[in-house]
Protein backbone atom coordinates (compact mmCIF):
# COMPACT_ATOMS: atom_id res chain seq x y z
CA UNK A 1 0.00 0.00 0.00
CA UNK A 2 2.98 2.45 0.61
CA UNK A 3 4.22 1.66 -2.76
CA UNK A 4 0.94 2.26 -4.42
CA UNK A 5 0.80 5.68 -2.39
CA UNK A 6 4.32 6.48 -4.16
CA UNK A 7 3.36 5.45 -7.18
CA UNK A 8 5.21 2.81 -7.43
CA UNK A 9 4.20 -0.89 -8.90
CA UNK A 10 6.36 -2.75 -5.81
CA UNK A 11 6.47 -6.15 -8.10
CA UNK A 12 7.36 -4.76 -11.10
CA UNK A 13 10.33 -2.68 -9.52
CA UNK A 14 11.44 -5.14 -7.32
CA UNK A 15 10.23 -8.63 -7.59
CA UNK A 16 12.00 -9.97 -4.35
CA UNK A 17 10.23 -10.32 -1.11
CA UNK A 18 9.68 -7.13 0.75
CA UNK A 19 10.78 -9.27 4.29
CA UNK A 20 14.28 -9.90 2.20
CA UNK A 21 17.27 -8.45 3.47
CA UNK A 22 20.90 -8.51 1.68
CA UNK A 23 23.20 -9.87 4.12
CA UNK A 24 20.77 -11.52 6.44
CA UNK A 25 19.25 -14.91 6.81
CA UNK A 26 16.73 -15.65 4.16
CA UNK A 27 14.14 -17.55 6.72
CA UNK A 28 10.49 -17.65 7.85
CA UNK A 29 11.55 -16.46 11.41
CA UNK A 30 13.74 -13.40 9.57
CA UNK A 31 11.00 -12.33 7.49
CA UNK A 32 8.74 -12.51 11.15
CA UNK A 33 10.48 -10.31 12.70
CA UNK A 34 11.33 -7.80 9.51
CA UNK A 35 7.47 -7.63 9.75
CA UNK A 36 7.63 -6.46 12.99
CA UNK A 37 9.58 -4.04 11.91
CA UNK A 38 7.62 -2.73 9.40
CA UNK A 39 4.43 -2.30 11.19
CA UNK A 40 6.20 -0.94 14.44
CA UNK A 41 8.41 1.50 12.25
CA UNK A 42 5.35 2.99 10.64
CA UNK A 43 3.54 3.20 13.53
CA UNK A 44 6.09 4.86 15.44
CA UNK A 45 6.47 8.30 15.93
CA UNK A 46 10.16 8.31 15.87
CA UNK A 47 12.97 5.96 15.54
CA UNK A 48 14.07 5.40 19.50
CA UNK A 49 10.53 4.50 19.83
CA UNK A 50 10.46 2.29 17.25
CA UNK A 51 13.89 0.53 18.61
CA UNK A 52 12.60 0.45 22.35
CA UNK A 53 9.12 -1.32 21.25
CA UNK A 54 10.53 -3.66 18.42
CA UNK A 55 13.12 -4.42 21.72
CA UNK A 56 10.26 -4.92 24.09
CA UNK A 57 8.11 -7.11 21.23
CA UNK A 58 11.06 -9.68 20.96
CA UNK A 59 11.38 -9.34 25.17
CA UNK A 60 7.32 -10.25 25.21
CA UNK A 61 7.55 -12.81 23.06
CA UNK A 62 10.69 -14.93 23.60
CA UNK A 63 9.39 -18.11 21.95
CA UNK A 64 9.06 -16.35 18.57
CA UNK A 65 11.97 -13.88 18.82
CA UNK A 66 14.34 -14.93 21.15
CA UNK A 67 17.24 -16.60 18.40
CA UNK A 68 17.65 -12.44 17.96
CA UNK A 69 19.42 -12.37 21.32
CA UNK A 70 20.75 -15.80 20.78
CA UNK A 71 22.43 -14.80 17.50
CA UNK A 72 23.15 -10.97 18.51
CA UNK A 73 20.98 -9.57 16.12
CA UNK A 74 21.65 -5.81 16.29
CA UNK A 75 17.63 -3.77 16.17
CA UNK A 76 19.02 -0.80 15.22
CA UNK A 77 20.94 -2.02 12.18
CA UNK A 78 18.33 -4.36 10.98
CA UNK A 79 16.08 -1.08 10.86
CA UNK A 80 18.31 0.49 8.76
CA UNK A 81 19.10 -1.91 6.26
CA UNK A 82 14.70 -2.12 6.13
CA UNK A 83 14.93 1.30 5.63
CA UNK A 84 17.58 1.69 2.66
CA UNK A 85 15.79 -1.40 1.08
CA UNK A 86 12.69 0.12 1.30
CA UNK A 87 14.19 3.89 0.35
CA UNK A 88 11.16 4.76 -1.86
CA UNK A 89 8.87 4.68 1.36
CA UNK A 90 11.54 5.48 3.72
CA UNK A 91 9.46 8.94 4.82
CA UNK A 92 6.51 6.55 6.24
CA UNK A 93 9.06 4.78 8.59
CA UNK A 94 8.52 6.54 12.39
CA UNK A 95 5.71 8.71 10.77
CA UNK A 96 3.05 7.51 13.24
CA UNK A 97 0.74 6.54 9.49
CA UNK A 98 0.00 3.17 10.76
CA UNK A 99 -3.51 4.06 11.86
CA UNK A 100 -3.99 5.20 8.85
CA UNK A 101 -2.80 2.73 6.77
CA UNK A 102 -5.14 0.71 9.08
CA UNK A 103 -7.99 2.93 7.99
CA UNK A 104 -7.30 2.25 4.42
CA UNK A 105 -7.07 -1.75 4.81
CA UNK A 106 -10.35 -1.45 7.20
CA UNK A 107 -11.59 0.38 3.74
CA UNK A 108 -10.65 -2.54 1.61
CA UNK A 109 -12.08 -4.95 3.41
CA UNK A 110 -15.42 -3.11 3.86
CA UNK A 111 -15.91 -2.82 0.23
CA UNK A 112 -15.28 -7.11 -0.43
CA UNK A 113 -17.33 -8.05 2.72
CA UNK A 114 -20.24 -5.82 1.73
CA UNK A 115 -20.13 -7.02 -1.69
CA UNK A 116 -20.08 -11.00 -1.04
CA UNK A 117 -22.99 -10.43 1.89
CA UNK A 118 -25.07 -8.72 -0.35
CA UNK A 119 -24.66 -11.94 -2.39
CA UNK A 120 -25.45 -13.81 0.43
CA UNK A 121 -21.54 -15.68 -0.34
CA UNK A 122 -19.82 -16.38 3.09
CA UNK A 123 -16.43 -14.63 3.34
CA UNK A 124 -14.12 -14.16 5.76
CA UNK A 125 -11.89 -11.57 6.76
CA UNK A 126 -8.62 -13.05 8.53
CA UNK A 127 -6.02 -9.38 8.41
CA UNK A 128 -5.43 -8.12 4.62
CA UNK A 129 -6.81 -11.73 3.18
CA UNK A 130 -10.15 -13.48 2.29
CA UNK A 131 -11.32 -16.98 3.26
CA UNK A 132 -13.80 -17.95 0.42
CA UNK A 133 -15.36 -20.71 -1.81
CA UNK A 134 -12.80 -20.96 -4.53
CA UNK A 135 -15.48 -20.60 -6.88
CA UNK A 136 -15.76 -17.12 -5.96
CA UNK A 137 -12.36 -17.09 -5.85
CA UNK A 138 -11.68 -14.25 -9.11
CA UNK A 139 -14.25 -12.44 -8.08
CA UNK A 140 -12.96 -12.00 -4.96
CA UNK A 141 -9.28 -10.92 -6.33
CA UNK A 142 -11.32 -8.72 -8.93
CA UNK A 143 -13.11 -7.07 -6.32
CA UNK A 144 -10.10 -6.22 -4.14
CA UNK A 145 -8.08 -5.00 -7.20
CA UNK A 146 -10.91 -2.80 -7.72
CA UNK A 147 -11.10 -1.70 -3.96
CA UNK A 148 -7.33 -0.98 -3.47
CA UNK A 149 -7.25 1.30 -6.81
CA UNK A 150 -10.48 3.21 -5.74
CA UNK A 151 -9.10 3.89 -2.04
CA UNK A 152 -5.28 4.31 -3.38
CA UNK A 153 -6.93 6.49 -6.30
CA UNK A 154 -8.39 8.84 -3.44
CA UNK A 155 -5.14 9.36 -1.30
CA UNK A 156 -2.91 9.74 -4.42
CA UNK A 157 -2.89 10.25 -8.19
CA UNK A 158 -1.68 6.72 -8.75
CA UNK A 159 -0.77 5.66 -12.09
CA UNK A 160 0.36 2.54 -11.85
CA UNK A 161 -0.78 -0.65 -12.54
CA UNK A 162 -2.70 -1.56 -9.08
CA UNK A 163 -3.31 -5.35 -10.28
CA UNK A 164 0.93 -5.76 -10.73
CA UNK A 165 1.27 -4.18 -6.83
CA UNK A 166 -1.14 -7.52 -5.28
CA UNK A 167 -0.27 -10.72 -4.93
CA UNK A 168 -2.13 -13.01 -4.64
CA UNK A 169 -2.13 -16.71 -3.04
CA UNK A 170 -4.57 -19.71 -3.09
CA UNK A 171 -4.08 -22.68 -1.14
CA UNK A 172 -5.81 -25.15 -3.90
CA UNK A 173 -3.10 -22.95 -7.03
CA UNK A 174 -1.21 -26.28 -6.90
CA UNK A 175 -4.43 -28.37 -7.23
CA UNK A 176 -5.53 -26.28 -9.73
CA UNK A 177 -2.16 -25.76 -12.06
CA UNK A 178 -2.39 -27.74 -14.89
CA UNK A 179 0.97 -30.13 -15.44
Amino acid sequence: MLYGMEDISYWDQDGEDPYKLTDYEVSERMRQLLKVVLLIAVNAKSRSAAVSAIKKEINFDRMTYGWTKQENIDIETIIEAFAERHAPIKKYLFSGQGVKLQHLDSQIAERVIDHFTKQDIPVLCVHDSFLIDVLYENDLVRLMVNAFTEIIKEITPSKIDIEATMKHSSHYSDLLRVS
